[in-house]
């Protein structure tokens, strides 16, 4: 049987005369995922307590530790990420850094379009998760027979997704919310770039190392390389890998068609369909008691919640799968969801009111 991974990625940023923007992502591997969920439940309630942080969310984001608790959001990154992994098997860091003087030109789509570095940094970031997971499968053979846990994302396709898409991939909407690996994967790449930051450090092996020999990761192989640097911090319990991450050929769009991502969701999905009365509807509720409770049901059955496009619901339909849940905010949105479900999919959804969800506070 094997391992489970949870990937997320962060974009780094650095502002000075030359502002400096690169992808750094973070996947965390265990041997069993619900011993691990054990420890991050209980690392995550301790937290909380001891720094005054109130949520009921069984997973956590680090932009949400942020928003609601900006003066102890740093610590609890760093304490989080101090505790926990002791817990895991293998953290894997990656990062792409492109210069504009070496690289002055990326070929898209088989050499129909050229982007600047400053064009494609930002088409990168929005799918560096896939870029992980490929590195991953094709450098570490022991992650063939993985479970991999992606936080949702969106792209053109490329190389890299071909050669992927058909392994043992879930992707989860929201995954920061849902997934205790996302999470920390999320969180320890929070880790890394405030560190960097905060230590005046380099977005490199010593800058990468030092924040984890902090955490009494002090053994540290220095084998070298060029475009590819391939590091190891080993400890007992963990070890740290490290990825240069440059294969441009693999890694730029190739195909204007998108990614279908949308098809690997880790089902049961929690659809959560709107009446479109307020601007940016879904967006705003992701702040709210509801979505707090809405992540805890995907949490508690290892699925995932997604947001249905009102405009494009014939798309939508086709990922749905029996054992699914629509939760309908309004009373136009719950006639919507009767439909889809007992007029037109004919599959065996749940449909459920937002109010009776709130009944649960």
């Amino acid at each position: 049987m094997g391992s489970f991974i949870g990937i997320d990625t962060t974009n780094f940023y650095k502002e000075g005369r030359k502002a400096f923007r690169a992808p750094l992502g973070v996947a965390v591997e265990v041997e069993n995922f619900d011993s691990f969920d054990e420890k991050y439940q209980q690392i995550l309630t301790e937290l909380c307590s001891e720094l005054g942080i109130t949520t009921i969310r069984k997973c956590v984001k680090s932009h949400y530790i942020y928003q609601k608790n900006p003066d102890k959001a740093v610590k609890f990154v760093i304490e989080f990420s101090k505790r926990i992994i002791p817990y895991i098997k293998n953290i894997y860091v990656m990062h792409s850094i492109l210069s504009q003087s070496k690289t002055p030109e990326i070929f898209c789509f088989n050499g129909t379009k050229t982007l600047s570095v400053n064009e494609f940094i930002p088409i990168l970031q929005s799918s560096y998760n896939h870029v992980i997971a490929w590195k991953l499968l094709n450098d570490f053979s022991n992650t063939k027979q993985s479970e991999i846990f992606l936080d949702h994302f969106t792209g053109s396709i490329t190389k890299a997704w071909e050669e992927i898409e058909n392994n043992n991939l879930f992707i989860l909407s929201a995954g920061e919310y849902c997934n205790p690996l996302i999470s920390t994967a999320d969180i320890i790449s929070k880790y890394i770039s405030d560190f960097i930051h905060i230590n005046i450090k380099k977005l490199d092996y010593d800058g990468i190392s030092s924040a984890f020999t902090n955490f009494e990761i002090v053994e540290i192989s220095d084998t070298m390389g060029t475009l590819e640097i391939e590091e190891a911090l080993k400890t007992d319990s963990t070890k740290l890998y490290q990825r240069f991450v440059y294969d441009l050929n693999m890694i730029t769009p190739s195909s204007r068609r998108t990614m279908n991502v949308d098809r690997k969701l880790k089902h049961p999905i929690y659809f959560i369909l709107t009446s479109k009365k307020l601007i940016k509807e879904k967006d705003a509720m992701e702040s709210t008691p509801l979505y707090d409770l809405i992540t805890n049901m995907a949490y508690a059955s290892k699925g995932c919640v997604h947001g249905l496009n009102v405009d494009d619901l014939t798309k939508e339909v086709q990922y749905m799968q029996n054992g699914d849940e629509i939760i309908a905010i309004g009373e136009d949105a719950l006639s919507n969801a009767k439909y889809l479900v007992e007029d037109l999919t004919g599959l065996s959804i749940k449909v459920t009111s937002s109010k009776e969800i709130l009944k649960n506070l």
